[in-house]
Protein backbone atom coordinates (compact mmCIF):
# COMPACT_ATOMS: atom_id res chain seq x y z
CA UNK A 1 0.00 0.00 0.00
CA UNK A 2 2.49 2.34 0.71
CA UNK A 3 4.33 2.22 -2.95
CA UNK A 4 0.77 2.75 -4.51
CA UNK A 5 0.55 5.85 -2.29
CA UNK A 6 3.91 6.68 -3.41
CA UNK A 7 3.40 6.61 -6.88
CA UNK A 8 -0.05 7.79 -6.96
CA UNK A 9 1.53 10.88 -5.08
CA UNK A 10 3.66 11.40 -8.08
CA UNK A 11 1.26 11.14 -10.96
CA UNK A 12 1.45 7.15 -11.14
CA UNK A 13 -1.83 5.60 -10.89
CA UNK A 14 -1.29 2.47 -12.33
CA UNK A 15 0.24 0.68 -8.99
CA UNK A 16 -3.05 1.79 -7.06
CA UNK A 17 -5.09 0.30 -10.00
CA UNK A 18 -3.08 -2.98 -9.88
CA UNK A 19 -3.72 -3.18 -6.07
CA UNK A 20 -7.33 -2.70 -6.10
CA UNK A 21 -8.00 -5.39 -9.04
CA UNK A 22 -6.00 -7.49 -7.46
CA UNK A 23 -7.72 -7.30 -3.71
CA UNK A 24 -10.97 -7.11 -5.38
CA UNK A 25 -11.16 -10.59 -7.08
CA UNK A 26 -11.70 -13.38 -4.25
CA UNK A 27 -9.51 -15.74 -6.30
CA UNK A 28 -6.53 -13.96 -6.83
CA UNK A 29 -6.75 -12.01 -3.40
CA UNK A 30 -6.48 -15.40 -1.88
CA UNK A 31 -3.38 -16.05 -4.10
CA UNK A 32 -1.67 -13.19 -2.44
CA UNK A 33 -2.84 -13.82 1.14
CA UNK A 34 -1.05 -17.44 1.23
CA UNK A 35 1.87 -15.68 0.05
CA UNK A 36 1.85 -12.85 2.70
CA UNK A 37 1.41 -15.27 5.07
CA UNK A 38 4.21 -17.72 3.85
CA UNK A 39 6.22 -14.48 4.28
CA UNK A 40 5.07 -13.76 7.58
CA UNK A 41 6.16 -16.85 8.97
CA UNK A 42 9.31 -17.15 7.32
CA UNK A 43 10.30 -13.30 8.56
CA UNK A 44 8.14 -12.14 10.69
CA UNK A 45 7.30 -8.20 10.39
CA UNK A 46 9.53 -7.75 7.52
CA UNK A 47 7.82 -10.13 5.12
CA UNK A 48 5.14 -6.94 5.36
CA UNK A 49 7.81 -4.97 3.70
CA UNK A 50 7.80 -6.69 0.76
CA UNK A 51 5.20 -5.34 -2.15
CA UNK A 52 3.20 -8.04 -3.83
CA UNK A 53 1.13 -7.94 -6.93
CA UNK A 54 -1.17 -10.57 -8.05
CA UNK A 55 -0.76 -11.84 -11.82
CA UNK A 56 -3.24 -10.30 -13.95
CA UNK A 57 -4.66 -13.13 -16.14
CA UNK A 58 -4.05 -12.54 -20.03
CA UNK A 59 -0.66 -10.97 -19.41
CA UNK A 60 3.03 -12.45 -19.75
CA UNK A 61 5.83 -12.43 -16.90
CA UNK A 62 9.16 -13.33 -17.38
CA UNK A 63 11.97 -13.98 -14.98
CA UNK A 64 13.56 -15.88 -12.20
CA UNK A 65 11.22 -18.14 -10.06
CA UNK A 66 11.66 -17.51 -6.67
CA UNK A 67 9.50 -19.95 -5.03
CA UNK A 68 6.65 -22.23 -5.78
CA UNK A 69 4.08 -24.98 -4.00
CA UNK A 70 1.30 -26.22 -4.90
CA UNK A 71 -0.67 -23.01 -4.19
CA UNK A 72 1.19 -20.53 -5.27
CA UNK A 73 4.35 -19.25 -6.90
CA UNK A 74 6.62 -15.99 -7.10
CA UNK A 75 8.45 -14.53 -10.34
CA UNK A 76 10.56 -11.55 -10.02
CA UNK A 77 9.31 -10.14 -13.14
CA UNK A 78 10.12 -6.08 -14.58
CA UNK A 79 11.08 -5.22 -11.41
CA UNK A 80 8.12 -6.45 -9.52
CA UNK A 81 7.38 -9.39 -7.32
CA UNK A 82 4.50 -11.52 -8.88
CA UNK A 83 2.05 -14.09 -7.03
CA UNK A 84 0.00 -16.71 -9.39
CA UNK A 85 -1.23 -20.24 -9.60
CA UNK A 86 1.34 -22.87 -10.41
CA UNK A 87 -0.74 -24.44 -13.38
CA UNK A 88 0.94 -21.11 -15.14
CA UNK A 89 4.32 -22.52 -14.66
CA UNK A 90 6.13 -24.06 -17.36
CA UNK A 91 6.07 -28.29 -16.63
CA UNK A 92 9.36 -29.30 -14.63
CA UNK A 93 10.28 -25.65 -13.24
CA UNK A 94 12.18 -24.92 -9.63
CA UNK A 95 13.04 -22.20 -7.78
CA UNK A 96 16.23 -20.28 -9.36
CA UNK A 97 14.93 -21.44 -13.56
CA UNK A 98 14.25 -18.41 -15.46
CA UNK A 99 10.45 -18.76 -16.61
CA UNK A 100 8.29 -17.20 -19.07
CA UNK A 101 4.29 -17.73 -18.05
CA UNK A 102 1.35 -16.48 -19.40
CA UNK A 103 -1.41 -16.16 -17.19
CA UNK A 104 -4.75 -17.77 -16.96
CA UNK A 105 -7.51 -16.73 -14.37
CA UNK A 106 -6.82 -17.71 -11.40
CA UNK A 107 -9.00 -20.89 -10.08
CA UNK A 108 -12.02 -20.57 -7.79
CA UNK A 109 -11.09 -22.50 -4.24
CA UNK A 110 -13.64 -25.38 -5.59
CA UNK A 111 -11.40 -25.54 -8.85
CA UNK A 112 -8.09 -25.72 -6.38
CA UNK A 113 -9.50 -28.73 -4.16
CA UNK A 114 -10.80 -30.41 -7.33
CA UNK A 115 -7.21 -30.14 -9.01
CA UNK A 116 -5.64 -31.20 -5.40
CA UNK A 117 -7.81 -34.49 -5.52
Amino acid sequence: MTVSSHDAAQGDRETMRRLFHGITDPDRARLLQREFDTLSERYGHQGQQVYLNATTPGQNYAGPLQRKDRQHFIVHSTGAWVVGHPRDLPEGSSAGDMVRVTVTPAPTLAQERQMQR
